[in-house]
């Protein structure tokens, strides 16, 4: 790991910052070996001073509300420094750190630091749109280039990507002066609108470099060259915001666009262009200083190189897509305020065109109450940083972060429950928290080891004592960091800086003391962890020795095994020792990025856990403990998370914030199973969520990507009859089917406009056959495949006609009928399952049986057809053959309120449960 860069003693405004923990111990010199491992910058501030004047400079200004512009760096980073492999640095990698605007670099800590290069924003823009990713001067990896939009609101298919740009780089630059009209799609597809000649934008200035011929539109040109408020040496002055015009953008690398894209769910027109290191957009109706502004550059190129390409080159031919948490690619988002209800006396509901049908109905439920609710936004706060300690008891997993100085309390599935603690030295408060026990009588105890001592708190989180100063004598203390309570209630603790374990009676009371600084038996360096077995013997990860060592209930010692490397048996810092019911004693070896199994006398058994993100594979194991059950769980310190495996090392399930029965920050997909479960699709986290019909918590599948079984944006869901779900993965192009518990089995689907291809699918039904019927959008069509995704048929164009559509979104099926949502046309259309058009009803409005942008479509058992009118936030209820019967619903968030109603499901027994969009839950109706 790179050593952490700083340039003086500059002063950040925010408060944050690494803290070192300061440890008293004369001779000591391998303390910033091992903590170098497990101290991290906190929190996203700019990671050394150099970043912190580059920030300053421009944006400081505007987080102190003196000037109203564009962010170009973004309010903060949202990661702390990393290191990135770079030919041509000091050991082959660079210091970087991403902001939502860009990545902020030193390629060369021994330059001279007052060059305005010294810090660099990488050609990131270059790499986004050519999928080249630059590890040297001149060496490169070829990926796809990145589908992530340029402008306006994430995968809304209508805006133009940095794919779309690839195509673009060569194009002609315009003469000296033209004005710019010429408007791009999501194709690539270049036009000449006259009437964008209104806003003035001009050819302002032509750049031709080599392999660089384009002209710099007018607005970005006077934005390059403008001066303001900066802050510089200290002080808010009036300067140039830019010591060269291209330093924060580099060259152009496209020409000017209009496009008319999603901003914030409203469609208009921006002008866009490309530089080499971020793309700039003109929105004229914005307010002055936001007219011109910064795309997130740096938040796409994160998920393009970490989430998407992942590291590894791709084979296929399908460019990857981008998977923001921001607005779906493939339905309008639904948080715009929506019109007003109309009050007074309603327009009368307009007259369907669908036939009757011939099955008579029993009397319709026309009054709505609201009766329940499940599931809320998750919340970033409850994202585990950097976790140190593990401990599970009480049924509850206890996690200490050692960079937010905080307890968080999960279920033993994950379920978050509770945090507490904050930074300090007051009862209650961490410095840097290393371990957290159960003790015998179920209190929580915690190593809060920079202010050298042990706190006690009841099971939820009240401070109950206390004991431990700092210093070297009997009950003092330097930087503990593990623990661990003998049959009897004893509590034996590892004073890391002394280099010894003391021992202390139930209350804290010192009893005795084993070891001292050294390679002999029962002699340590920086011992980190104990645990003890049933016959009350302790074992003791000796860190800087690479050893376990094994003592009585005394201290006397009984034996040891391990030397540092990397074979079985071997460590390379073990920082995490567990001893399981079954007499397993497993080690966290933390250098080895594994997890070791022995037998009581050291006898090697097995190993898991490898480098990398993935499911079972860990960034940096520091902790580990067992439960009654023999369930392992490991606190994963870079990957910032808890992994669950059993006895043997197989994985089961991992956690890392509040999300579990919680949703992202959108929701679009609803769909109910035989037995009356709930699922719910979560694009900002690409994965399923299942409930139970009350709303109890399940489990989730999915991840995030473009290989088999993953997703990017999930969408449309349906459960079949038969134990499976289709869902349908907008920005992959494609519908996946699992088993209702997770389980994938197939997918199908591909980019494009041919026969079983896909161009955002967003809706998905079921017929009564098991054939499959998908409205894919961005095509304006339907497409119908038997349940292992064989093509069947095809009906829809783009248009307003009969059997045309704008947008199809919703899609659902009652007996020989299909009902889509013609999102954009107001509407709903009805079908035969071959796709022979049968009626419509609906028009643009807010009166009864009027709509804007109906979502989806939820169907009773006696055919009565509900619709989520997304912008006018209600559930509108009509007849099978469309006419008006009720409607349920207001804008708000309280109860039986809505903001963006996308989807609606109606249970056997008549209850309506709706896809509250903007308010991030389920809310559940009764009828009468």
């Amino acid at each position: 790991m790179l050593s952490r860069i700083d340039g003086g003693n500059s002063t950040h405004r925010r408060p944050g910052g690494t803290r070192i923990l300061a440890i008293a111990a004369a001779g000591v010199t391998s303390i910033a070996l091992i903590f170098a491992m497990i101290l991290q910058a906190r929190a996203a501030e700019p990671a050394n001073s150099y970043f912190e004047s580059t920030w300053q400079r421009t944006d400081d200004p505007v987080e102190s509300g003196l000037v109203s512009r564009t962010w170009m760096w973004g309010p903060e980073g949202f990661t702390g420094e990393m290191a990135e492999e770079y030919g041509e640095s000091p050991g082959g990698e660079r210091v970087v750190q991403y902001f939502d605007k860009s990545r902020m670099e030193i390629t060369d800590p021994a330059a001279p630091t007052n060059s305005v290069w010294y810090v660099t924003n990488g050609l990131l823009v270059v790499e986004l749109v050519t999928g080249r990713m630059q590890l040297g001067d001149n060496s490169f990896t070829q990926y796809n280039p990145a589908t992530a939009n340029v402008a306006g609101d994430q995968g809304i298919p209508n805006g133009p990507t940095y794919a779309t740009m690839a195509g673009l780089l060569n194009a002609p630059a315009l003469a000296d002066g033209a004005t710019v009209s010429q408007r791009i799609d999501s194709s690539g597809t270049v036009t000449d609108d006259p009437s964008l000649t209104s806003f003035g934008v001009t050819a302002a200035y032509r750049v031709t470099e080599p392999g660089i011929d384009h002209q710099v539109a007018s607005p970005f040109w006077d934005f390059m060259n403008s001066s303001g408020t900066i802050y510089e040496s200290g002080a808010y002055v009036n300067a140039p915001m830019f010591l060269s015009p291209f330093y924060a953008t580099g060259y152009p690398i496209s020409e000017a666009y209009w496009a008319n894209v999603s901003v914030g769910g409203v469609q208009q027109d921006v002008l866009l262009q490309c530089f080499e290191r971020r793309c700039l957009t003109y929105t004229p109706g914005n307010a002055p200083g936001w007219q011109v502004e910064a795309g997130n550059v740096g938040q796409h190129y994160y998920e393009w190189r970490y989430q998407q390409v992942g590291g590894q080159p791709t084979a296929t031919a399908t460019p990857p897509v981008t998977g923001t948490a921001e607005p779906s690619p493939t339905e309008p988002p639904v948080t715009a305020t929506a019109e007003p209800t109309a009050t007074g006396t309603p327009p009368a509901s307009p007259t369907p065109t669908i036939p009757p049908t011939a099955t008579a109905t029993p009397e319709p439920a026309l009054n709505y109450q609201y009766l329940a609710q499940f599931g809320e936004q998750w919340d970033p706060a409850t994202t585990i940083d950097q976790p140190r300690g593990v401990a599970v008891g009480n049924g509850y997993v206890y996690v200490v972060e050692f960079t937010e100085d905080r307890v968080q309390k999960f279920t033993t599935d994950g379920v978050w429950v509770a945090s507490w603690g904050e930074l300090g030295n007051g009862p209650g408060q961490f410095n840097n928290p290393f371990d957290v026990e159960v003790g015998p009588n179920g209190n929580v105890w915690v190593v809060d080891a920079n202010n050298n001592r042990i706190q006690k708190f009841d099971p939820d989180g009240n401070y109950l004592t206390q004991f431990g100063v700092a210093g070297s004598g009997p009950g003092e203390f330097a930087g503990p960091t593990g623990m661990a309570f003998s049959s009897s209630g004893e509590i034996y603790v590892a004073d890391y800086a002394n280099h010894r374990i003391q021992r202390f009676d139930a209350n804290g009371g010192f009893i005795a003391e084993y070891g001292s600084l050294g390679t002999g038996d029962g002699q340590f360096e920086l011992p980190s962890a104990i645990a003890f077995d049933a016959n009350d013997n302790f074992y003791v990860a000796d860190t800087q020795n690479h050893r376990i060592q094994k003592f009585n209930a005394v201290g006397n010692y009984i034996t040891k095994w391990g030397v540092q490397g990397a074979g079985n048996g071997e460590f390379d810092v073990p920082l995490g020792v567990v001893i399981s019911g079954n007499n397993r004693v497993y080690v966290t070896d933390t250098g080895n990025i594994r997890v070791q199994a022995f037998d009581l006398n050291g006898g090697y058994l097995g190993k898991f856990g490898d480098p990398g993100t993935d499911y079972g594979q860990f960034g940096e194991p520091i902790a580990i403990d067992v439960d009654s059950s023999g369930y392992l769980y490991v606190a994963d310190m870079d990957n910032g998370n808890v992994q669950k495996f059993d006895d043997v090392g197989n994985y089961l399930d991992r956690w890392s914030d509040d999300r579990k029965g919680r949703f992202g920050d959108e929701t679009y997909g609803l769909a109910r199973d035989v037995d009356g479960n709930i699922y719910v699709t979560d694009p900002t986290f690409a994965r399923v969520l299942k409930f139970t019909a009350t709303g109890e918590y399940l489990l989730e599948f999915g991840e995030q990507g473009v290989n088999t079984g993953q997703f990017m944006t999930p969408h449309g869901i349906v459960a079949s009859n038969d134990g499976y779900v289709f869902v349908a993965d907008a920005s992959n192009d494609r519908i996946v089917k699992y088993t209702q518990d997770g389980v994938y089995v197939t997918e199908w689907g591909s980019s494009g406009g041919g026969n079983g291809q896909f161009q955002g699918p967003i809706g998905v039904a079921l017929d009564a056959a098991g054939n499959v019927y998908v409205t894919d959008t961005s095509n304006d069509r339907i497409q119908k495949f038997t349940a292992d995704g064989i093509y069947i048929t095809q009906w829809g164009e783009p248009g307003s006609g009969n059997g045309q559509f704008d947008l199809p979104g919703g899609i659902e099926i009652y007996g020989e009928r299909v009902y889509v949502t013609d999102i954009y046309n107001h509407r709903v259309q009805g079908f035969d399952l071959d796709g022979v058009y049968i009626g419509q009803w609906g028009s643009f409005g807010s009166g009864n049986g009027q709509f804007d942008e109906p979502g989806g479509i939820g169907i009773d058992s006696y055919g009565f057809i509900y619709i989520a009118d997304s912008r006018n936030d209600r559930v509108q209820k009509f007849t099978p053959d469309g006419l008006y019967l009720t409607q349920f619903g207001s804008t708000g968030a309280g109860n039986g309120q809505f903001d963006g109603p996308v989807r609606v499901e109606v249970a056997a027994n008549g209850y309506v449960y709706v896809l509250d969009y903007g308010n991030n839950r389920i809310q559940v109706f009764t009828g009468s």
